[in-house]
């Protein structure tokens, strides 16, 4: 009988480290899984200041087209207005927009003699 116990022990014992092993596999397996979800949440963090980052821009993108959008109506009204003091002026004087100034008033000159110039400008819009 005391053969057959040993048999039966070596058996347990050979069961036991078995076990082991595999526990310790599970466990590596389970670390590899735990390193993996952190690298997961650090993209994902990543990515969430990236598209953060990246609505900012959009949005001060659109700040920036609707700003020159407003400077271009503003232009657009200018360019009606002088061309309304064409026609009061009959042709005889004759004003033309050349840019803003360093307080960002719309610049007209007075152009005598030149229609070629003020037409082609009113022409190209």
């Amino acid at each position: 009988t005391f053969k057959v116990y040993s048999k039966i022990l070596i058996k347990i014992s050979f069961l036991i480290n078995d076990y082991k092993n595999r526990i310790m596999e599970f466990e590596m397996e389970r670390e590899m899984f735990l390193k993996d979800i952190d690298e997961i949440k650090i993209q994902k963090s990543n990515l969430k200041k990236q598209l953060a980052n990246a609505v900012h821009k959009e949005k001060k993108c659109l700040r920036a087209i609707d700003k020159v959008k407003h400077e271009l109506d503003k232009v657009r009204y200018e360019s009606v207005r002088v061309r309304h003091e064409l026609d009061k002026k009959n042709g005889k004087v004759r004003w033309i927009y050349v840019g803003k100034n360093w307080n960002d008033d719309l610049v007209v000159k007075k152009i005598e003699g030149q229609k070629q110039i003020i037409e082609r400008f009113f022409t190209d819009e």
